[in-house]
Parts: C-alpha cells; structure tokens; sequence
C-alpha cells in the first residue's frame, strides 16, 4: 500500500454533515498544539473535499487562518478499490 501525503487549500474541504462529535471546546487547545508542533498528523478527506477524519484540526487551521492542509485522500489507491 501506498500512502501520498498532499496539500490542499483549506477552502476545499467540507465537513462530513453526520459528524457526531461536538468538540468545540477543544478547538481553542488543538490551535495551540498546531502553533506549538505544526501539523503531525494529517487529516484524511474524500476526492471531493469532504472530512473524514481531522474535524478537529481543520476548525483550528480554519480559526489560525492557514492556507492549506497536509491530507491523505482516502478515495485514491488501494484502499478505494
């Protein structure tokens, strides 16, 4: 299996509609952990932009206005088959 890490533009991300999790209270705490350590682990999103995974880290990189994203697309390779 292949793994590519990329880049996208924050603007091209939706969340996922059904996330159930209500983390806003935490958002405050991930943009120090980002400010302090950068991103270590990317958020995982669809071909069209929608989350997967990294709710969480994209509203703090949303709220740190960053222009990008580190993410692993999970409809390419292997594992979209």
């Amino acid at each position: 299996m292949h793994l590519q890490l990329e880049f996208w533009p924050i603007g091209r991300f939706t969340p996922y509609t059904r996330n159930l999790r209500d983390n806003d209270h935490a958002v405050d705490r991930m943009v120090e952990s980002i400010t302090e350590y950068g991103f270590k682990i990317p958020v995982l999103a669809l071909s069209n932009g929608e989350l997967v995974d990294g709710h969480l880290r994209y509203r703090a990189a949303q709220k740190l206005q960053l222009p990008e994203l580190p993410v692993l697309c999970a409809t390419n390779g292997p594992l979209s088959k």
